[in-house]
């Protein structure tokens, strides 16, 4: 599901230029132990977020939300209710 996400963020024009160790470094650290299941909220999203983010900049996608990567809204169920969350939004012109 990850990579197909990433494949789908990137496009066609970017995925020329992803390496496949690229791509395997990119999956391994999203589902790496130190993000702890990226569970929803949880420090481990926020940094899964962060270095998607990142990403996005570095492959030269453009913020999907004016200036920022980032779209917040609250989380509304369970024990992580009232929590802020991030989508991560980018923009392939």
């Amino acid at each position: 599901m990850i990579t197909l996400g990433l494949a789908l963020v990137f496009g066609t024009s970017y995925l020329d230029k992803i390496e496949p160790a690229d791509l395997k470094r990119m999956v391994a650290y999203l589902a790496s132990d130190e993000l702890k299941g990226r569970n929803t909220p949880s420090p481990g999203l926020d940094m899964a977020a962060d270095y998607i983010a990142a990403e996005f900049k570095k492959a030269g996608v453009k913020p999907g939300n004016g200036e920022s990567y980032f779209q917040e809204t609250e989380w509304t169920r369970g024990a992580g209710a009232g929590q802020k969350v991030r989508n991560v939004i980018g923009i392939i012109p």
